[in-house]
């Protein structure tokens, strides 16, 4: 009897596991069919100290934490900075090229903070 379970749980585990992997191919497929363009959109891009400066000048930001991300679209790591005002209002991404040049990705600006007290 416990080999029978045993069998049973072994085939619906591999049914399972092609099942799963043939939705992912569908999945892959329209997914490549959809999006024939992707690519990484970025706002501006210059010399670094220039670009920072400008960055905290014009908008308050101070450089909250640094880390490393992947671009899956063109396969290639790069360094990332999270910038962000003093009140949190401001938020910001940012990205090393290849060129040497900080590139502003993304800016977040006039968040509210949420009181959960009230």
């Amino acid at each position: 009897m416990k080999r029978i379970i045993f069998s049973l749980a072994i085939i619906i585990f591999l049914l399972d596991v092609y099942v799963f992997q043939a939705k992912a191919r569908e999945f892959s497929k329209q997914f490549n069919e959809t999006f024939t363009n992707t690519k990484e959109v970025t706002l501006f891009c210059g010399d670094v100290d220039q670009v920072a400066y400008y960055m905290g000048y014009h908008f308050n930001l101070l450089p909250i934490s640094f880390g490393e991300g992947y671009d899956i679209f063109e396969g290639k790591r790069e360094a990332v900075f999270f910038a962000a005002s003093s009140d949190l209002t401001t938020i910001a991404i940012m990205v090393f090229n290849d060129k040497n040049e900080l590139c502003v990705s993304s800016i977040s600006m006039k968040h509210k903070l949420y009181n959960r007290s009230e």
